[in-house]
């Protein structure tokens, strides 16, 4: 999030959504609401405000579901 902003303020090549989203995915979600904060970047796109959260609840089952498994 924090180089997206960077590169959006310089006029530069943008990081895509779909790899915002893809790393968020693979076990980044926390990182990219805390970047989302701190950054105030993404923070109007009802995508990111919501999709984020969505993607560390379903994170947070899934290992809740692993651990069950593994018990």
């Amino acid at each position: 999030m924090g180089i997206d902003k960077y590169r959006a303020k310089k006029n530069e090549w943008r990081v895509k959504e779909k790899t915002l989203f893809f790393l968020a995915a693979v076990g980044g979600s926390v990182g990219s609401i805390l970047g989302m904060q701190c950054f105030h970047h993404k923070t109007k796109h009802y995508r990111f405000v919501y999709g984020m959260p969505v993607l560390l609840i379903l994170q947070i089952l899934l290992i809740i579901c692993l651990l069950r498994v593994l018990k």
